[in-house]
């Protein structure tokens, strides 16, 4: 019992210093993104998104309802290689969505672009997943393989920056 609670103590300050340091690589302070890139990520978005229906859009789904920070390259990672270069958090119940962006990609009109689309999307229970083909991939051609990038299916990749796009 007491190698148990040994251990236990040991996780317990492992996870404490883990939440520091990811702390740390994620902005606390708020972050926009500079208006031209914003503005032709935004119309990006509002042009491929008109296939969806209203049942599939987030009814908060304006740029009024975003809130913008960044985060170190590798900050945030999961079990598939590669890195992730864009997050959005949604809260249930709550209008506002946090989309964090990688401090490599702040000027990466896509990334914004695909975050932003999470962000007018209805979440995962409607949709089933989170990278539905209609309307990442087509209209709107948001995931990385379309973008020239080792970038995967969930938004991991190498993690180098890429020059802004024009919209398809």
């Amino acid at each position: 019992m007491k190698r148990l609670a040994t251990l236990l103590s040991y996780v317990g300050v492992a996870g404490v210093i883990a939440i520091g340091i990811i702390g740390l690589a994620v902005s606390t302070a708020p972050w926009q993104p500079k208006p031209a890139v914003l503005n032709q990520a935004w119309g990006w978005v509002q042009s491929c998104t008109s296939v969806v229906t209203e049942k599939g859009k987030n009814p908060n789904g304006t740029l009024a309802n975003v809130a913008w920070k960044t985060f170190e390259p590798g900050a945030f990672n999961d079990s598939m290689p590669g890195a992730i270069i864009g997050l959005t958090i949604r809260t249930p119940g709550v209008a506002i969505d946090t989309i964090f962006i990688d401090t490599e990609h702040l000027d990466t009109v896509w990334v914004i672009a695909h975050e932003l689309l999470h962000h007018v999307l209805a979440d995962e229970s409607v949709w089933g997943t989170a990278h539905p083909f209609i309307p990442f991939f087509f209209p709107c051609h948001l995931m990385g393989m379309q973008q020239g990038t080792s970038i995967g299916l969930m938004g991991q990749g190498s993690g180098q920056k890429q020059k802004s796009r024009r919209t398809p």
